[in-house]
């Protein structure tokens, strides 16, 4: 099959997202052929595309009719089923996931899962020192700094609330 010009901007590091994730989108299987075709390595939803792709067709009608029986708030039904599309993606994505180690432009990555709301990243390490799912305990050394996708050693350090970055400032105590 002749590289489309994704392919091209793919391999000069830039990473080709389609913006309107949908059930249908992976069940016909056109989320993998746009992977295969176009070099599309991840996908986009939130509220708006998610209330596209559910008005669309039938493919959320049976999990939507379970979802009101169980759940009174339309926040709950709308992360069950969006949580379920997002999951399926992600196995289909899981190529390209294992192919680029990592988000491109953070080099090695390590994120640690705190809890449920809570969870830290650090970038551009030389070494990772830990597997995907080990438990770690405070203080352990997780990794070794380095430089990959960048042009120094460096640290890139997140926390994030929600999946959203925080000032980690102020979760520091007073001086």
């Amino acid at each position: 099959m002749a590289k489309s010009r994704l392919h091209e901007l793919s391999e000069r590091g830039v990473s080709v997202w389609f913006d309107t994730l949908s059930r249908d989108l992976v069940e016909t299987g056109e989320l993998k052929k746009m992977m295969d075709e176009d070099a599309v390595t991840g996908v986009t939803s939130n509220p708006t595309i998610f209330q596209k792709a559910l008005s669309q067709g039938t493919a959320y009608d049976e999990q939507l009719k379970k979802c009101l029986e169980t759940h009174d708030d339309p926040k709950d039904i709308f992360f069950e089923l969006a949580l379920e599309d997002i999951r399926d993606a992600c196995d289909v994505l899981a190529p390209a996931w294992d192919d680029g180690a990592g988000l491109r432009g953070y080099g090695n990555l390590v994120i640690i899962k705190h809890n449920n709301t809570y969870l830290t990243a650090y970038a551009h390490n030389q070494t990772l020192l830990v597997k995907d799912d080990q438990a770690v305990r405070k203080g352990q050394k997780i990794a070794e700094m380095g430089s990959t996708d960048a042009d120094s050693v460096r640290l890139h350090f997140e926390i994030r609330r929600q999946g959203k970055p925080i000032d980690p400032a102020k979760l520091l105590p007073p001086r």
